[in-house]
């Protein structure tokens, strides 16, 4: 869903500042581990290939800007006849994104990147103070099957703040490969109820597959403790997939809150967890 209330202009400028520092430490660990060509988690890309994608989803929002301004113009059916035709595309979309991203991290490299996300960002931050209260109104159709933070409708503010949570989503991918990995951090899947207290069944098959065999699915889990907390990703776009450390004591944390459910991928139910 579109988001139609206030704009916080400077709460987006300070993400995209926040995301530019946060990408040179990136550059700065991966240089220090050597860690350019280790694999990343759950993508085919090395570090230095997805760092690079990184930076691409800056770059074509400098386009995806252009757009909006140029569809919100036009009637609606405009828009959605243009996302829908994207739409029918993933495809192949998905096949142009990675060898693609493959291919120009060649050009910006790890000696490039790092100036070109400057330059890309500072641009943003220009139009962004630029742009009227009025502006981030205006919206377009997308294709939602292109990019887990694609939805239906977006609306200019949407696309400012799509680039960031890009990147805190890939960010959370290099983890594992940049940083010596905590022996009690486990790989999960997520899955949050909609309405309902475990959600459906269908819900929970989806959670359970993406989770793979030796995972866990947490159902509903609200809250940490604050003395051993269970810490689930706070980003509140996500879907399926995540990080969550789990300490010595995680059982205990389950315990404590009645609402929390584990069950293996394989569906099976593992009561010790929750005693």
């Amino acid at each position: 869903m579109a988001d139609t209330g206030p704009i916080d202009r400077a709460k987006i400028a300070a993400d995209l500042e926040h995301a530019r520092l946060e990408f040179h430490r990136l550059l700065a660990e991966a240089e220090r581990a050597d860690a350019w060509a280790k694999p990343t988690h759950e993508t085919r890309w090395t570090n230095e290939q997805l760092l690079f994608h990184m930076v691409f989803g800056y770059m074509v929002v400098l386009r995806l800007l252009v757009l909006v301004h140029a569809f919100s113009r036009l009637p609606d059916p405009v828009s959605r006849l243009y996302a829908g035709l994207l739409d029918s595309a993933t495809v192949p979309f998905h096949s142009v994104n990675y060898y693609g991203s493959c291919a120009a991290a060649l050009v910006y490299n790890r000696r490039r990147m790092g100036a070109k996300l400057d330059r890309v960002i500072a641009s943003l931050q220009r139009k962004l103070a630029r742009e009227s209260n009025g502006a981030f109104q205006c919206g377009m159709h997308f294709p939602p099957r292109w990019d887990p933070y694609f939805t239906d409708y977006m609306t200019l503010a949407d696309v400012y703040r799509y680039p960031n949570r890009h990147f805190e989503f890939h960010a959370r991918q290099l983890a594992c490969a940049l940083v010596e990995c905590d022996p009690h951090r486990d790989r999960v899947a997520l899955h949050r109820a909609h309405g309902q207290r475990g959600g459906g069944l269908t819900e929970l098959a989806i959670a359970a597959e993406a989770a793979g065999p030796r995972a866990d699915v947490v159902i509903g889990l609200k809250s940490g403790c604050a003395a051993a907390p269970l810490i689930v990703d706070p980003n509140p776009d996500l879907r399926v997939g995540g990080d969550v450390v789990r300490p010595a004591c995680a059982a205990t944390v389950l315990r404590d809150h009645p609402e929390a459910v584990a069950i293996g991928a394989a569906g099976k139910w593992h009561p010790s967890r929750l005693s």
